[in-house]
């Protein structure tokens, strides 16, 4: 990568010395994210109630007793052989250094409102990015999207987007029960694929997508964008510093009020809709990322629907190592809740709205022996980083931070959810082997 590529900032942050320097910025959003409702976020504190710099996750000396402390936005740099729920490593590094890198070339695969409306623009606005063409098994609403969205190329059905030569990464937005096939069939014209979640049924897809993938020499990555966020990120920071202590708990909600449409693909259960696989992959995968691990046993209820045949709802306990728990909840019958905490045996860290991507500044409250601060990022697009991260992997810049691999773990643990609920007890998790070409 060029050393001298220019850097883009959402916002300014305060002098620090280079013992503490600020993390480098990631791009700004897409202009074309719809913005959510969200709270009003504390101002942060003057440069005089700060006399001198300090480091993330520390008071500010002579601030008021709940400071704020802004910083820039940033993502630490990726291991190349992530471990449970992604490895990322504390170095920080700047996500745009790409101007020496290849453009690449994306299509899409559905015209899904998730697609059109929130992912797209944002891949449109990553670095080194160009969306050439998107498809339908309608050729007239493809050709309405592609004018939509100025995307060049439009076709009438996914097996001619995968024909096309010039396409290298395949935006998977499908219903749930399609996406097997289609990264399957991905693989097997030699496209990298970025799938949503969840990436597969069960774990025996998710296997047979990983292997399929491998054998072809292509990526493959769960669209779990908020991964990729500002705040998620320094939480993990922090937990791995030792802020908190041992991290014992983490409380992860995703809930919204979902109209219950008969047409909503998320209640169509031949294509596997329901909010355990439309909601509950985020706060599972939260516990796994900011645990840093998998869990060895499972006991989960699911919230039936008698009208759609599928879950609408469900709460989980998840046992990890060491005594180590987690609490997920997820719904399409409750009021809108982003939230996570992590409890540590010293402190505890919550994220308020920590899914979708932000559109203003957010924080992170840290509580510290009766004591909290708040820590305040700008607005990052996640979908953005999502597709840049694919686009450096693409041009063999640095591994993906997470692979089929970590899918396979996350699908692993829907399954024991599932599992679970149907049986009325715990279900324990056997260690996980690795999956790679020869399977």
């Amino acid at each position: 990568m060029s050393k001298s590529a220019s850097y883009r900032s959402a916002t300014s942050a305060p002098s620090m010395s280079s013992a503490a320097r600020a993390p480098p910025a990631i791009p700004a959003p897409s202009s074309a994210w719809p913005s959510p409702s969200r709270r009003s976020t504390p101002t942060p504190p003057s440069s005089r109630s700060c006399p001198r710099p300090f480091s993330p996750g520390r008071r500010c000396p002579g601030a008021a007793k709940r400071p704020s402390t802004r910083y820039e936005s940033w993502m630490p740099s990726a291991s190349p052989t992530p471990a449970a729920g992604g490895s990322v490593s504390s170095h920080c590094r700047r996500l745009t250094e790409m101007s020496n890198s290849e453009t690449v070339k994306w299509g899409i695969i559905s015209t899904a409102n998730i697609g059109l409306h929130r992912v797209i623009p944002a891949i449109q606005a990553a670095a080194d990015t160009e969306v050439v063409a998107i498809s339908s098994r309608d050729a007239e609403r493809a050709a309405a999207a592609a004018a939509e969205l100025g995307i060049p190329g439009h076709y009438g059905s996914y097996e001619e987007l995968l024909a096309d030569p010039d396409i290298q990464v395949v935006y998977n937005p499908l219903p749930n029960g399609m996406h097997h096939d289609w990264v399957l069939k991905a693989a097997a014209a030699g496209k990298h694929s970025l799938c949503e979640k969840p990436m597969a049924d069960d774990v025996t897809q998710a296997v047979a997508m990983t292997e399929a993938s491998a054998r072809a020499g292509v990526l493959l990555l769960e669209a779990f964008m908020w991964r990729f966020g500002n705040r998620v990120q320094r939480a993990r920071e922090l937990i791995r510093q030792g802020d908190i202590g041992d991290p014992r708990l983490v409380r992860a909600s995703f809930s919204f009020p979902l109209p219950r449409d008969p047409t909503n693909v998320r209640f169509l259960k031949e294509l596997s809709g329901g909010a355990l696989e439309d909601a509950g992959g985020y706060p599972v995968s939260a516990t796994r990322f900011m645990f840093d691990a998998e869990p060895e046993s499972v006991e989960a209820t699911l919230h039936w629907d008698d009208e759609f045949d599928v879950n609408i709802g469900g709460v989980a306990s998840l046992a990890y190592s060491e005594g180590r728990q987690a609490l997920v909840d997820f719904s399409f019958a409750q009021e809108r809740r982003q939230r996570l905490e992590i409890v540590g045996t010293e402190g505890s860290i919550d994220i308020e709205d920590f899914i979708l991507p932000a559109t203003a500044d957010s924080t992170l409250r840290i509580a510290r022996g009766g004591e909290a601060e708040l820590e305040i990022f700008p607005p990052v697009n996640t979908y953005t980083l999502q597709a840049e991260a694919m686009n450096r992997a693409v041009n063999g810049g640095e591994p993906l931070p997470w692979d089929g691999d970590d899918a396979i773990r996350q699908v692993r643990v829907l399954d024991a959810i599932r599992e679970s609920h149907l049986g009325g007890g715990r279900v324990e998790l056997a260690p996980h082997r690795k999956v790679d070409a020869d399977g």
